[in-house]
């Protein structure tokens, strides 16, 4: 009877788990489904995974388990975690460039502690040299920086977006002067993301897949965040 009992548990064990991964394989391949029919009917410019690792500085090479996607770009979302993948990539025209949209997947930890995040990542490339940062979603750690030594950069004047996010830089003044009242107003109405800005390029993005019914708010407050920070930097 035990025997029986735990042969039973052990079946269970593996049809759940084969559930699971069939139920994981069915959402992805639908996904790719759906924003390959959004991509087409918006008749925004599909991008090849090799000319979006190129445009992060990077690439992909051949290796014994399969294409590995590399990058040099000195953003902190690109050099994280490891098996990085690229997909459902795509690229509209915007101040004479293109902002870059696809769904990212990367790696942390290992073994039974590994964690896989996808999110969807919007990448731009200014002609202007916009400081150095970093912003984030606030979390609790962040309310006592004495204890953790955070460098967390407040607005005395608009204490709803230093409470909803994070920002630090090593260049205060600069920030500062580009996060104006109009770019700390936008923010206070638009909790989650996270922003990061070197070395001309902008990455904005949220720890989710955007669905494509909520993919063009998505695209205009890219645009939108993209054009108040290249206002207030020339300002």
């Amino acid at each position: 009877m035990n025997e029986d009992l735990i042969m039973y548990v052990v079946y269970s064990v593996f049809i759940f788990i084969l559930i699971v991964v069939f139920y994981a394989f069915y959402r992805e391949r639908k996904r790719d489904k759906d924003m390959k029919k959004f991509i087409l009917i918006n008749g925004f410019t599909f991008e090849k995974i090799e000319d979006v690792a190129y445009f992060l500085e990077g690439g992909v090479r051949d290796e014994f388990l399969g294409k590995r996607i590399y990058f040099s770009i000195p953003l902190e979302i690109f050099n994280t975690g490891y098996a990085k993948t690229i997909k459902n990539s795509f690229s509209i025209v915007f101040n004479n460039s293109k902002i870059y949209f696809f769904d990212y997947n990367y790696t942390v930890g290992g073994g039974k502690s590994s964690r896989t995040y996808s999110l969807t990542v919007a990448v731009f490339k200014s002609p202007n040299n916009i400081p150095q940062f970093y912003m984030r979603p606030e979390g609790f750690l962040d309310k006592i920086p004495e204890v953790f030594g955070y460098n967390d950069i407040d607005f005395a004047h608009r204490e709803i977006f230093s409470k909803k996010y994070y920002l630090k830089s090593n260049d205060e003044i600069g920030i500062r002067s580009l996060f104006n009242d109009y770019v700390l107003e936008f923010f206070e109405t638009r909790p989650g993301y996270y922003i990061e800005s070197n070395n001309g390029y902008i990455a904005i993005y949220k720890y989710t897949y955007i669905n494509p019914d909520k993919y063009h708010q998505f695209i205009d407050d890219v645009k939108n965040i993209i054009s108040l920070f290249l206002e207030s930097h020339q300002k």
